[in-house]
């Protein structure tokens, strides 16, 4: 029996498996991350957001990382966009998962 696929190629069952990091217990696939957002509480004048009115503000710590991300490592800082990811629930816990190139930078700790 041969690893090729029938078109030179190796298949990728023999390809070595790359594992990203997990956070309690999932973990993202390819190039996304798993990033936890805090929503706005308060608008600039100062006034206090009811929770469901709440949006989540574009700077996020990222908490996995899939296999194929380069440049980003969980407990990064990081700001996105707006509106960017899709939130899950986890545990009680409102997350976000968003690809590798909707991150535009790694803020300081």
């Amino acid at each position: 029996m041969s690893d090729m696929n029938g078109y030179g190629e190796l298949s990728r069952a023999t390809e070595p498996l790359t594992r990203g990091t997990q956070y309690k217990g999932y973990e993202p696939t390819q190039d996304r991350c798993l990033v936890r957002r805090d929503p706005k509480v308060c608008a600039q004048g100062g006034i206090v957001i009811p929770e469901q009115a709440q949006i989540y503000g574009r700077e996020a710590e990222v908490l996995a990382v899939g296999p194929q991300v380069v440049q980003i490592q969980p407990g990064d800082r990081v700001l996105t966009a707006y509106g960017d990811g899709s939130k899950v629930e986890i545990d009680g816990e409102d997350v976000f998962v968003i690809l590798e190139k909707q991150i535009f930078v790694i803020t300081p700790k």
